[in-house]
This record gives structure tokens, sequence and C-alpha cells, in this order.
């Protein structure tokens, strides 16, 4: 768990790089083309080095000269990419790049970039399809170029908020350019590679996601989650039943380690949690009523936009209350289906890792009782549970969930498979994924086309809305905002009835399609 506070990173970042420098030494590894670069950097978006490198290397030696890349068939980079994360879009994103490079310069050759500001170049390159701000920088500082520019992974994000190297809510970018403007102008482009190997390096041995060591950590003294906390060396995911324990089950170790989580949260009584959308507020009697709320895809395919939108609601309801703490947790086919936490994809739909605690358990009737065990406590301002297995939601269970939220405020947010059981949730979702309006080189905001099937206080209802994660509320999408499709449709309480819709949302959203919409 990370407790956290801002202080002025101006004397901070000089102090702790000196002190990493002197443990683990410099670093100095191999400097690739630019080009090449760019391209292993592409490839190595969100997949470990160990993966990443080979698939690398298998392309350079099929594609030699990168022109040749430009031709290729996508089934047959695919291939080359096996094992890399999102490999399809990367495979498409590799040629739309080199073709962009190739028609704006003539030729293939990235030594322009040595000239002209480094944050010139940086934006130059992240106009390319598929190349974010840690590509380009990894292009401008890790290949022969030698540029000053800072590369931030997921590593370096972590490890520099904890210290207080740059603020604890910033985004990778912010990270980025915090660390940038903390460094001494007489620093190199060198010493921003020790940097990011430095911390990544701390990161990776002693303070890590789910664990950290600080009574080994050479920067201790200095860190701003230690001076706050000097005695926590707890993790933010708590292991429930993370496996055989000697025949302990799961709820066996419920009591001592929802006690320390309470004692981390220190919440007060939750307010109703608007959703920043009046029209829909008004249908909800003013916002999500503490209790239980239940959320599903609108069909099989549709799993990730239903928790999507339930993280969005668990975001509503801690940006409602300062210094409140949430509670995720997950099953271990959830975790299968879904992967790990990424602290940055939390930062991205406007969750604050440090303000979410991790629980995992191995089965959906564990994580049903976790819940239950954390509404009671009186320890979270809201529970967000993936439940892809759970036994059914009966009416017992969710009435056992209303009577412990409303008791102190809390809200139980339910991600599940369907909405085919009866429950005694106070609303129920089905929630669908539409494309979103950006460019289609870039992820724009999530938009879900939201039925509202239950609503114990009021109307029922159909309403297309787009999550802006940075305000932290839902909003109409701007090609919608014409009346383009009939929606929101509101229907009167007691009304379950599906309105008829009289166009296709496809068409509505016609020419606004981003990489939702190319990816099918």
């Amino acid at each position: 768990m990370q407790l956290s506070f801002e202080l002025d990173p101006s004397p901070l970042t000089p102090a702790v790089y000196e002190r990493l420098l002197s443990a683990y030494g410099g670093f100095d590894g191999p400097r690739l083309d630019p080009l090449d670069q760019l391209i292993k950097a592409m490839i190595s978006a969100r997949t470990y080095d160990e993966v990443s490198w080979p698939a690398f290397q298998r392309l350079r030696e099929a594609y030699r000269p990168w022109e040749r890349l430009i031709e290729a068939e996508p089934a047959e980079v695919e291939a080359l990419l096996a094992n890399v994360d999102h490999r399809e879009l990367k495979a498409a994103w590799l040629t739309q790049a080199l073709a962009a490079i190739l028609a704006q310069k003539r030729s293939l050759n990235l030594a322009f970039l040595a000239e002209g500001s480094v944050e010139e170049g940086m934006a130059w390159l992240q106009r390319l399809p598929g190349v974010g701000g840690k590509a380009a920088a990894a292009v401008m500082n890790f290949s022969t170029l030698r540029r000053r520019a800072m590369v931030v992974d997921t590593h370096v994000w972590r490890v520099a908020r904890r210290i207080g190297l740059a603020p604890a809510r910033a985004d990778p970018d912010g990270v980025q350019r915090a660390l940038m403007d903390a460094a001494p102008a007489a620093w190199k482009a060198e010493d921003f590679y020790n940097l990011h190997w430095l911390l990544k390096t701390l990161g990776q041995k002693l303070c890590e996601d789910s664990r950290t060591r600080c009574g080994a950590c050479p920067a201790a003294a200095l860190c701003a989650t230690r001076a706050k906390a000097p005695h926590a060396e707890g993790p933010r995911v708590v292991p429930f039943g993370l496996g055989p324990r000697e025949n302990k089950r799961a709820t066996d170790l419920l009591p001592p380690a929802l006690a320390k989580l309470k004692a981390w949260m220190g919440r007060s009584l939750a307010a109703v949690a608007t959703l920043g959308r009046e029209p829909l507020d008004d249908a909800l009697g003013g916002g999500l009523i503490p209790g239980s709320h239940q959320a599903a895809g609108e069909d099989a395919g549709d799993g990730a936009a239903a928790l999507g939108f339930a993280a969005a609601l668990m975001a509503r309801a801690l940006d409602a209350q300062p210094g409140a703490r949430g509670l995720l947790v997950r099953s271990g086919e959830a975790a299968r289906e879904d992967g790990v936490v990424h602290g940055p994809g939390l930062q991205a739909l406007g969750l604050d890792p440090d303000r979410v605690g991790v629980v995992s358990v191995r089965t959906g009737a564990e994580a049903l009782r976790v819940v239950d065990e954390a509404l009671k406590s009186g320890a979270v301002a809201a529970v967000l549970a993936a439940l892809w297995d759970e036994p059914r939601l009966d009416l017992s269970v969710t009435r056992r969930f209303n009577l412990s939220a409303a008791r102190y405020g809390s809200l139980a947010i339910l991600a599940t498979r369907d909405l085919s059981a009866t429950s005694a949730a106070l609303t129920r979702w089905r929630v669908r994924t539409l494309p979103s309006r950006e460019s289609r080189r870039r992820l724009g905001r999530p938009t879900f086309k939201l039925d509202l099937v239950r609503n114990r206080f009021g109307a029922t209802g159909e309403w297309i809305l787009e999550w802006n994660s940075d305000e932290r509320c839902f909003q109409a999408p701007p090609n919608l905002a014409a009346g383009a499709l009939s929606l929101p449709v509101v229907r009167p309480a007691g009304d379950r009835s599906r309105a008829a819709v009289p166009i296709q949302v496809d068409e509505a959203l016609d020419g606004a399609a981003g990489p939702l919409r190319e990816t099918g």
C-alpha cells in the first residue's frame, strides 16, 4: 500500500540520482540506429524485454532493408511478433509508421532528429501511428542520437511518484515533464539514460508494484512515502488466497488483512456519488445511492466495457470524497481473462492507484466474501468486484450488500457476465462499448452505450456517454450533441421495455471511429 505527498522535486531528483548511482553504478548498453530504436520501442510497448528483443531481431533479419517491411503482409509480420502483446495492432502501426516517414522524408533515415530541439523531435515522432511519449523519448535518448530526453516506463512511473520526484497523481507524461524540469542544466543525455535504468532497477528489485522493501532501498531516507509511513513495508495488493496455504482458506485470512486495510483507508462516510450528467443523475434520484450496483456487457464480448464503466463509477465515488479509498476485488478467472492490474491503466480510467487497494482471490465465492466483509468493516468508500466466475448473485447476497453499504455510505459495484439472475442491486446496467471519436492513430476517450434496466429509485433509460478521465465525469459525445441519434431515451419508473432506436449507433458515429472500430 502506498501513501505519498508532494515535495519540491528540484533538489530531490539529483540527490536520489547520486544515491542510486552509488548503489547500482552507471549503465552502458548497445546504442541502436534511430530507426532501429523506433521499431524496437514500438514492439516493446507493454511487453517484457525478454519477449520484445527476440521479436525485434526476427523482424530485422526478415526485413532488411526496412523498406521491405512497408510492403509486408500483416499476417507475416504478426507471425514474427509471436508472444508480443497487441501484435495485430503493432504489425499495422509498424508498416504505417515507416510508410509515413518515407512519404515525409523521402527516406527512412532519422538522422535529422539530431538537429533542432528535443521537444520538436519528440512531437514529430508522436505524430506517427502507434508512437507514444515513451517510444519517442527512447528514440531520442537510447539511440545513437543521444539527446536529452527522459524515458518513462511503468517502473519509472511508479517509483518516481512514490519517492516524490513527481506529483502523486501524475500520468507517465507528467512524470516525464517533472523529471526533465527537475534535472540540473549540466546533465547530459547519459545522465537521463542512467536515471531511467537506475529507477527501473529500483522498481524491479525493491520497489515493486505489489511489494516494497524500503529497508534495503538506497533512496529510503529521501522517499516521500517512507517519510509519511516509515514502517510501512506492506503491499498495496493484499494476498487473499493466492494459492494453497496449508488448508487455510482465503476467508481465514480476511479479518487481519481487512484490519490493516481499514487502517490504511481511514475513510469518512460517503455521500451520494453523482455521475456528472444532469439527466442521468435526475433519473437516479440525484446519483448513485449507497448500496450495490451491477453492470454487465450487452453481449458476450462486452465484459471489458462493463468493467471499464464500473471503474468509472468508482472514480466518481472516490472523487466525491477527498482522501477516501477504494477496493478492487478480482477472482482467478478475472485475472486470467484481464491480466494483471496495470497502474497506468487505472490512471487512464481516472483512478488514482494510490487510493485503490487490490485484492486477488481464487474463486468467485471468495470474491463475494471479500466484498461482504469489506462492506461490513466500514473500511471502504467503494468496492469494485470483477465477478466473471461468481456463483449466482441472489437476492440474499445483494440484500446483505445493500444493508452493509447503506450503513457506512459505501458503494458495491459488481461487474458480472450477465444480468440473468434475480438481484436486489439498486441499479442494473447493460453496457456496450462504442468507437471513440479520436483519430485512428490514438486511443480516444471510452464511449459507452448504457442501458439502465433497473432503477429502484426512478426511471430507467438508455444513454450514449463518453467518459472524461481527466475531469472524471461522463459527457455527451460532441458528434451526438446535435441529436443525430434519439438518445437519451428515458423510460418512466416501472416501464421495463426496451425503447426502439430509430437508427443504428454505428451510423450515428460514422466518421468518428477510432482504433476500436479499426480493430473490430
